[in-house]
């Protein structure tokens, strides 16, 4: 039978749309529960009610996952204490704001399960409008769910396509094929970092690098401003604007001078835009595009209000590969 209390926690009943997923994985075998907890202290708009960290180590024993969660705001349930013993190179993060499921700790997330093939930590945004069917068919096969949120059947489902599935990713894939609805994932398994998204885009995921680290955030670029310098600032500034002053171009993307400075430099060594002295002011440098810079514009179709994230549904296959593989010559 169904779960009363899931039947009335419905996303109709009291329809909200966001929670905010941060997941990170540093290739260098460095902690990152402290980034993990500032990305989810830049999300907290996006959830007040309860939050938690899931981390592990890749090189570590194999299904061991630390993780803290609780009611209340990020700075309310961390602390130096709790986040200290936190090891680990690979993590998952989330800040709830309840759709689906009561506001209680049994139901904050990242949620961690352990199966015949290992373990896998989750944290989920959105809503699935098929939600208590998927549950239903679990609970008739003997499940026994600890939760009352969408994310546990999520999870659970992934769990089973892993036993069919020869990779984590590829039963993540399957798993995702079953949900209807707005939805974001990151999923940890033990060695890897897994992110996915409804087809339509309606709860898209950003990607970032740091260093040797990747970064998947919900949505915004709040969860990355500050943790991850974007390229894509500064060229879409210099599509819209034309020539900019290196000052004003700092002040347009909301960084300091020094760090447009070094991604300016960046860009400029890859060929796409070109620094000269600005005659109106002696100390000052102008920033342009070169032909080669100009060639990407049309592929900038759509930015989102934070100009960190590029929104490609729009595009084609072939375009987003030429995309990636240009911005990937800028950031290397």
């Amino acid at each position: 039978m169904y779960n009363n209390e899931f039947e009335k926690d419905t996303p109709w009943d009291d329809l909200h749309e966001e929670c905010g997923v941060f997941g990170m994985y540093d290739f260098d075998g460095g902690d990152v529960a402290s980034t993990i907890y500032y990305g989810l202290f830049a999300l907290q708009h996006r959830g007040q009610e309860s939050c938690g960290i899931a981390v592990s180590e890749t090189e570590g024993p194999k299904g061991k996952v630390t993780s803290h969660k609780g009611m209340g705001l990020v700075n309310e349930v961390f602390a130096q204490d709790n986040l200290e013993p936190m090891k680990g190179d690979i993590g998952v993060g989330h800040v709830r704001y309840s759709t689906a499921g009561a506001s209680t700790r049994e139901n904050a997330q990242p949620l961690v399960l352990n199966y015949v093939k290992g373990t896998l930590a989750l944290a989920h945004n959105g809503n699935l409008i098929n939600a208590m069917e998927l549950r239903k068919d679990l609970e008739y096969t003997g499940a026994i769910f600890q939760t009352t949120i969408d994310s546990e059947v999520i999870a659970y489902h992934i769990a089973r396509e892993r036993l069919k599935s020869k990779t984590v990713e590829e039963a993540v894939g399957r798993a995702c094929r079953k949900l209807k609805g707005a939805y974001s994932l990151v999923v940890m398994s033990p060695r890897k970092l897994i992110g996915a998204r409804d087809p339509f885009g309606f709860k898209p995921l950003c990607i970032g690098k740091r260093d040797n680290a990747y970064i998947l955030a919900s949505l915004e670029r709040a969860g990355l401003k500050g943790i991850v310098p974007s390229h894509g600032d500064v060229m879409v500034q210099l599509f819209t604007k034309g020539t900019c002053n290196m000052g004003d171009l700092a002040r347009r993307v909301k960084r300091s001078k020094s760090t447009v400075t070094v991604l300016v430099d960046k860009l400029e060594k890859a060929g796409y835009v070109r620094k000269e002295c600005d005659p109106k002011d002696s100390r000052g440098i102008l920033v342009s595009l070169t032909e080669k810079g100009l060639e990407l514009e049309p592929i900038f179709v759509e930015i989102s209000e934070g100009l960190n994230q590029l929104i490609t549904e729009n595009l084609t296959e072939e375009e987003i590969k030429t995309l990636e593989r240009l911005l990937k010559k800028c950031v290397d």
